[in-house]
């Protein structure tokens, strides 16, 4: 990961008692941060062999139904970008042949 931009998982904690799934808060320290809410992570991020991108997992529980955001950290150009809601619980994410891809659970 870039100097610029460091991540940090705080206040780690099951989404629901016995859920394999967690909810957390984001620290970001460095150069630059990104203008992102610190509440509502999900513990999981993958970054690019080079250290340009970072992917992060965003809970979003619209109405209690499980969905989440992918968002991905372009920490060269310093902008991010935040797919729609995407229905499900995310397992995994990687990164694969020159792209974050994430497993739903």
């Amino acid at each position: 990961m870039s100097k610029d931009l460091r991540i940090k998982f705080v206040n780690v904690r099951e989404i629901r008692m016995g859920s394999p799934y967690n909810l957390c808060e984001i620290r970001f320290s460095g150069e630059w941060i990104p203008p992102l809410p610190t509440e509502d992570w999900q513990d999981l991020k993958a970054i690019s062999p080079d250290g340009r991108y970072v992917a992060l997992v965003m809970w979003n529980t619209k109405g209690n139904l499980p969905g989440f955001h992918v968002v991905r950290i372009d920490t060269r150009k310093r902008k991010y970008h935040k797919t729609k809601r995407i229905m499900g619980l995310c397992r995994k994410i990687s990164w694969d042949q020159g792209r974050f891809v994430w497993q739903r659970g």
